[in-house]
């Protein structure tokens, strides 16, 4: 998940200057924001800054500034999707639906320190 102001435009350029197959990255917009980030590559988790940009063909692509981890997205036009006569199924209800917006812990907790920890006698 990603939050970004779009009142508020990002001055990062787009880490990477072509896609896979070698055409050029074109950019409509870019916006300023942060997006939780947990796994691999990633130290702490939490809320990171980063940027969403808007490509020219519709994709978006949130990008952790960090890392350079990108997740992209791609709008799906349902009405188009009907009109082909593709169904999309609904997703199942979930009675509690809660996501993480920050994550604020102590990573130093749990670890003894050197002080008051001694040696046991033997």
């Amino acid at each position: 998940m990603f939050i970004v102001d779009i009142n508020d435009p990002s001055s990062d350029s787009f880490p990477f200057d072509s896609n896979r197959d070698t055409l050029s990255v074109e950019i409509k917009h870019a916006f300023a924001g942060e997006g939780i980030s947990n796994g691999y590559g990633f130290r702490y988790p939490g809320s990171k800054p980063g940027s969403l940009f808007v490509f020219e063909n519709g994709v978006l692509a949130f990008v952790w500034k960090d890392t350079r981890v990108v997740l992209t997205l791609q709008r799906l036009d349902l009405q188009q999707l009907l009109k082909k006569g593709e169904r999309v199924p609904s997703l199942p209800p979930i009675s509690n639906f809660s996501y993480l917006t920050k994550s604020y812990s102590n990573v130093f907790t749990g670890f003894p320190s050197s002080s008051t920890s001694s040696p046991s006698p033997r």
